[in-house]
């Protein structure tokens, strides 16, 4: 992952502050496929949807087999059986819990322990989230001890986006015209629903100007394209910077049309 793609990654609002050093090599181990196996628990008050959406764009760039499950999900599975089958389809190499702690009461947070015990023996690694705001004890002493053991990480809420003003000239309605009118598409095909390769195209290429050319956040760009969140935004810029590793002559167009957009 060049650093000049994603200098910002995770949270990109943020400049990178030791908690986020913490979690950009904890996530880096874990998407090494020759790595030891290991167990990292991030505890925040806040949703940690997307960075669980980062560690899975980061696996599936070095071909991992990830499970992701919610804990609740989890707690359901075990109260069934002693070790669920998340999935059918064979081991995974990582395992991502979205909140733990919800996997219900002391009897399933003692066989999520023990499931955290049976991937360790099985040479799984483990990412799991978990909330600061439930009550002190609420945890069964054999899961939060397996928690604590591991390598955890308390990550801040994210801050409020605050307004601010372009760096350019450029507005979010002119980049989707411009990438649109390059496609020979229109601007309403990009914030439609057609998926055509053609109209994929031009809406990643869009979504990529806009990162690279505005201050807005990945909520506001999604929104502006049919209301879509923001990990779809992610993806699509992800897409850009990924096709521009690979492929020099289109990284070169991409390079030109911004030196161009910010000299306008």
């Amino acid at each position: 992952m060049a650093a000049s793609r994603r200098d910002h990654w995770p949270h990109d609002r943020m400049s990178c502050p030791p908690w986020a050093r913490l979690l950009r090599a904890a996530f880096a181990r874990l998407a090494d496929p020759v790595a030891v196996p290991g167990l990292v628990s991030l505890a925040s008050e806040a949703p940690l949807a997307g960075l669980l959406d980062d560690l899975e764009g980061l696996c599936g760039m070095t071909a991992m087999k990830v499970w992701r499950i919610p804990g609740a999900e989890l707690g359901r599975s075990l109260a069934a059986e002693a070790r669920p089958v998340i999935r059918p389809d064979g081991v995974p190499r990582l395992v991502i819990v979205d909140r733990i702690d919800l996997v219900g009461g002391r009897q399933r947070q003692r066989a999520a322990a023990a499931f955290l015990d049976h991937l360790a023996r099985d040479g799984v690694s483990a990412c799991v989230t978990l909330g600061l705001t439930r009550p002190a004890g609420a945890l069964d002493p054999a899961l939060d001890s397996r928690l604590t053991a591991g390598f955890m990480i308390h990550v801040p809420q994210r801050p409020p986006e605050q307004p601010a003003e372009p760096r350019s000239a450029w507005s979010l309605a002119r980049i989707i015209r411009t990438a649109a009118s390059r496609h020979g598409l229109s601007a309403a095909a990009l914030a439609g629903s057609g998926r055509s390769r053609q109209i994929v195209e031009a809406r990643n290429l869009a979504m990529y100007l806009a990162r690279r050319l505005t201050r807005s956040s990945f909520d506001t760009i999604g929104a502006a394209f049919g209301r879509r969140d923001h990990t779809t935004a992610m993806r699509g810029v992800r897409a850009i910077e990924a096709r521009m590793t690979t492929d020099a002559a289109f990284a070169a167009d991409v390079e030109r049309l911004l030196a161009a957009r910010r000299r306008a």
